[in-house]
């Protein structure tokens, strides 16, 4: 319990908050938000354009695989997360479950660079802004001992911020 609280991390800034905290067992707990002045089915629009999440999520290529509809259902992600010149190579197939402009589930099915990866985005609109929560568990197949907190930390921080500036750029 005790390495657990030591090793959690809080970045606080006024756009985006982060904790990341090692597991029992392995693994991480990621909680992340941001709230942005613009409505949820705008957040919205810039959170499921996963064919084009690469042209303003740094070092991120994603496309999608399968749709129900208008609903991307299985989503193909590549990243290329690090610390300097320290980088570690992420891919996911997520199987994506949405209810439009408030949850988007995903959970990774390929287990390719990760054991397991699940998590959430949830949208709460309160006029004139939108509260953005993501949260997900990983266990990845690998992760440089001592310092995965804090990549981890800093990818979603990178991704948070992107997808907050994507949101005002697209107004």
């Amino acid at each position: 319990m005790l390495t657990a609280i030591l090793l959690a991390t809080l970045i606080a800034s006024p756009d985006v908050a982060v904790a990341v905290h090692d597991q029992p067992g392995g693994g991480y707990a990621i909680r992340a938000s941001f709230t942005v002045s613009a409505s949820a089915p705008a957040v919205w629009s810039v959170l499921t354009d996963y064919d084009h999440l690469g042209t303003f999520i740094p070092s991120m290529h994603s496309r999608v695989l399968e749709r129900r509809g208008d609903q991307a259902t299985l989503v193909a992600q590549e990243a290329m997360p690090g610390i300097g010149v320290l980088r570690v190579k992420n891919r996911v197939r997520l199987q994506v479950d949405a209810l439009p402009y408030a949850l988007i589930g995903f959970t990774d099915v390929a287990h390719q660079d990760f054991e397991s990866f699940q998590g959430n985005w949830r949208l709460t609109q309160d006029d004139p802004l939108t509260r953005v929560d993501y949260q997900a568990t990983a266990r990845p197949r690998f992760m440089p001992p001592l310092i995965g907190a804090r990549l981890i930390q800093e990818n979603v921080r990178e991704m948070l911020r992107a997808c907050r500036a994507e949101v005002l750029r697209r107004g």
